[in-house]
């Protein structure tokens, strides 16, 4: 699974509990998934925002 495979799995609830265990412990010791994680949280708020502003 890739980064983002991972995230986007983390995201929506779908990693088994170890799995999840797994995937926190390595965003504190791994600076780069954890940039990568906000990027794409910050990606998902700005979609959000733009999907709000087109209604």
């Amino acid at each position: 699974m890739s980064d983002l495979e991972a995230i986007d799995a983390y995201l929506n609830g779908l990693l088994p509990p170890p799995d999840r265990a797994a995937f926190e412990a390595r965003l504190k010791v791994d600076p780069a998934l954890a940039e990568e994680l906000a990027f794409y949280l910050q990606a998902k708020q700005v979609a959000r925002e733009a999907a709000l502003a087109e209604r």
